[in-house]
């Protein structure tokens, strides 16, 4: 714990509740992760062993942890927040692909989709 961990230390910190995000795809010969191919792009190197991104130009998560405030409906038990749906959008398909939701629940993820 501490500062070397965690440059503001009593800034927030995520509590160890959470849920998992399940992505399943067909076999490609490629990434489909273009966050990771972006920040290739701008690394730069310090020595053999070290590299960096300079804070200016951070286009990637730096966790693996997503803070996204939740959202509730009257109309359906689990509604997800946009947030979540453009997320998982960015980061697994391409601009005009077919995306399948087959638990369409309350439409918010085909809704986000299609805008």
């Amino acid at each position: 714990g501490g500062y070397l961990q965690n440059k503001k230390p009593l800034g927030y910190k995520p509590n160890c509740v959470s849920e998992s995000l399940l992505v399943y795809r067909k076999k490609a010969p490629f990434l489909l992760d273009k966050n990771i191919k972006i920040a290739e792009k701008r690394l730069k190197p310090i020595n053999k062993i070290i590299l960096y991104l300079e804070k200016k130009e951070l286009p990637i998560e730096t966790t693996n942890c997503w803070y996204i405030t939740p959202k509730s409906s009257k109309d359906h038990p689990a509604v997800f927040p946009e947030s979540l749906c453009e997320r998982a959008l960015n980061y697994y398909s391409f601009e005009n692909e077919v995306v399948c939701d087959p638990f369409a629940g309350s439409g918010t993820f085909g809704m986000v989709a299609k805008s």
